[in-house]
């Protein structure tokens, strides 16, 4: 499975030519305020991921389940984010989700903010 980190300003998108985003190592910010980053997950699969603790089961029983933790001594919020469908049928990841579980098809990356 890819797995990049990369700047939260980055936009998937279901276009083919997309080129990758640029990885980063470091998130940084200043004190008293806050950061944002972005995991992004594909194996060119159909897969269901689980964020912390949640216990969830894909509708289809064959979509592997994968488990997303983030250990840090920070205070952190993590959220899926939905594609939704734009011009010229291409999907663009753009909105925050509250749920604790999603599932993702293979032409889409898993996206966590």
């Amino acid at each position: 499975m890819k797995s990049i980190i990369t700047d939260e300003s980055w936009r998937p998108t279901t276009a083919l030519n997309q080129p990758l985003p640029p990885s980063i190592a470091q998130v940084h910010s200043f004190k008293n305020s806050k950061a944002a980053f972005m995991l992004l997950l594909n194996d060119g699969h159909r897969n269901h991921y689980t964020l912390g603790t949640q216990f969830s089961i894909p509708d289809d029983l064959e979509t592997p389940m994968y488990r997303v933790a983030f250990e840090t001594e920070l205070p952190l919020t993590t959220n899926f984010v939905e594609y939704y469908l734009g011009k010229d049928d291409v999907a663009y990841a753009d909105k925050l989700l509250s749920e604790a579980s999603h599932t993702y098809p293979g032409n889409q990356w898993a996206r966590f903010m």
